[in-house]
């Protein structure tokens, strides 16, 4: 029989793993990312106000005017006869009838391209 002796077991002590230079690129772009993502879902939260200039309402009809570019709108509902009534303001001193809307019908057609 041989004489077998046990082989000494040599332990390297513990060392730090290694930083590698690009994982300090990796970490300022994640914050910068979450900074942008922190900035833009801030934005999404805020309430986009409506941009109606100034809305009335008087029995069976309520209007509104809006900016149309270089004159206004005047949108008029007529809630008896269920229509949508279309004025350009001319110079801010008249008006210049641009069309009737049938409420039911524009709820038709939105649905139909929603999907509905």
């Amino acid at each position: 029989m041989s004489d077998l002796q046990p082989s000494p077991v040599v332990v390297a002590p513990h060392s730090a793993p290694a930083v590698h230079h690009g994982t300090r690129g990796l970490w300022i772009s994640a914050a910068v990312l979450a900074g942008v993502a922190m900035l833009l879902g801030g934005r999404l939260l805020t309430p986009v106000p409506a941009y109606a200039d100034v809305a009335s309402q008087a029995g069976e009809f309520a209007a509104l005017t809006t900016d149309a570019g270089s004159d206004d709108l005047l949108i008029v509902l007529d809630q008896r006869a269920e229509a949508l009534l279309v004025y350009h303001v001319k110079n801010q001193t008249s008006l210049e009838f641009r069309g009737r809307e049938d409420l039911r019908d524009l709820f038709i057609q939105a649905r139909r391209a929603a999907g509905r």
